[in-house]
C-alpha cells in the first residue's frame, strides 16, 4: 500500500517545534525562515552604501567617519548605523558629529534608496562609537 506524503510526520513535527532566531536573538516567523538572511543582507548593503555616501560628502568631518556596523532597530524599516572617526578631529564635539549625521540623513537615505533598489528606504539612526583600538603587539623576548 502506498502512503501519500502530506508533509506531516515525525520530522515535520520536530521542525515545527523549533524556533529560529536571528543573530540578535529575535524570533523569526516560522513561515519565513529566510527573513534573518534577508535582514543581514540588507544591513550589509546599507553599510556599503552609507560608506560610499559619507566618502562623497562635502563636509570634511563626515568624510572622516567610517561605518562600523548596521543593525536592525528593531526591524528592517529602521536601522542603527554605528560609526566611528577614522582620525581625531580637533574642535568638534562628538554630539556635533552625530548632529551632522542626522542633518545629512535625508540625503544619505535618498542615496541608499537608489543604491539598494528599494521602494522604501529604511529610516536611519546614528550612533558614534569610540575608534577601534589597535591590537597590542605580542611581547618579544
Amino acid at each position: 500500500m502506498h502512503r501519500s506524503h502530506d508533509g506531516g510526520g515525525r520530522r515535520a513535527a520536530r521542525r515545527r517545534g523549533r524556533t529560529s532566531r536571528n543573530p540578535w536573538g529575535e524570533r523569526l516567523q516560522p513561515d519565513r525562515p529566510q527573513a534573518g538572511r534577508k535582514l543581514l543582507q540588507l544591513c550589509k548593503q546599507v553599510s556599503r552604501a552609507v560608506s560610499l555616501v559619507l566618502a562623497e560628502m562635502d563636509d570634511s568631518v563626515l568624510q572622516d567617519v567610517a561605518v562600523d556596523s548596521v543593525l536592525p532597530a528593531p526591524n528592517a524599516s529602521r536601522l542603527l548605523v554605528q560609526v566611528y572617526l577614522t582620525r581625531p578631529v580637533e574642535g568638534v564635539a562628538p554630539t556635533d558629529i552625530v548632529q551632522r549625521l542626522f542633518a545629512a540623513g535625508p540625503r544619505i537615505r535618498a542615496e541608499i534608496a537608489t543604491m539598494i533598489h528599494r521602494r522604501k528606504a529604511p529610516e536611519l539612526s546614528f550612533a558614534l562609537l569610540a575608534p577601534p583600538q589597535p591590537e597590542p603587539a605580542p611581547p618579544t623576548e
